[in-house]
């Protein structure tokens, strides 16, 4: 679903009903699952975006980002072993300076996310602009605010949360979540950009088949391209 910024919008307050508490509920055991999964076998992660925030809708995703690279096939075969089936597959370089990420998806809207980048103090800022929880901070059914596609700011409250647009409300917005000013300005720069030309933005993004490797195919693409190969030499 494209979401279009808003770049006017006062403070609002949202109340969720009980439908939205038991929808977010479910998208949470099913992280928490996954997540539990992945701990069991030392794999760190963390789920990001609206499901740490409160203010999912029917169709949003569940994404979950190993902290450490992990080589894709064990990934994969943690979690057949656990009764996932794997989906599909994909290399995804947002930027050309973005960390490059191998993406496993076990359905549509659910993906568990590898780096295949070494993550930097930049990206962790990344992560909390969208709200970003660790198993723990799952377990314990906390929320977090952070910053949806609109460029709304999503601030939870116990019935629900509280949203406004960061459009020229940026430092108030970045002390709020304990990031650089200059993480909220590139990202509202390009979320508006995307917005502006119609597409999504995505420097490289590649489908990967069912049997083939991701990081075979990433070290392929990146003999021709020069930006992949400048981010994942640290790791291969």
């Amino acid at each position: 679903m494209n979401l279009k910024p808003e770049r006017v919008k006062d403070s609002h307050i949202i109340i969720y009903d009980e439908k939205h508490w038991r929808r977010l509920s479910t998208f949470r055991k099913k992280a928490l699952k996954i997540m539990k999964i992945l701990k069991k076998h030392n794999i760190d992660s963390l789920v990001i975006g609206s499901i740490t925030r409160g203010d999912i809708h029917e169709k949003s995703d569940i994404d979950i980002i190993i902290l450490n690279y992990i080589p894709s096939f064990i990934v994969e075969n943690i979690l057949i072993s656990s009764g996932y089936q794997i989906f599909f597959k994909n290399l995804v370089q947002a930027t050309p300076n973005s960390i490059v990420k191998a993406n496993i998806y076990i359905d549509e809207n659910t993906s568990i996310s590898i780096p295949l980048s070494k993550l930097t103090e930049k990206e962790y800022e990344f992560f909390k602009f969208a709200g970003s929880l660790s198993l723990d901070g799952i377990i314990k059914n906390t929320r977090v605010p952070g910053i949806n596609k609109k460029l709304l700011l999503i601030k939870p409250i116990k019935k629900g949360h509280i949203e406004y647009s960061i459009i020229s409300r940026e430092y108030n917005v970045a002390k709020i979540l304990g990031i650089s000013p200059r993480i909220i300005f590139e990202r509202e720069k390009m979320l508006l950009r995307r917005d502006e030309i119609g597409r999504t933005g995505i420097f490289l993004k590649i489908n990967v088949p069912p049997d083939k490797n991701i990081e075979d195919i990433a070290r392929e693409t990146a003999k021709k391209n020069p930006y992949l190969r400048k981010m994942i030499n640290s790791l291969f």
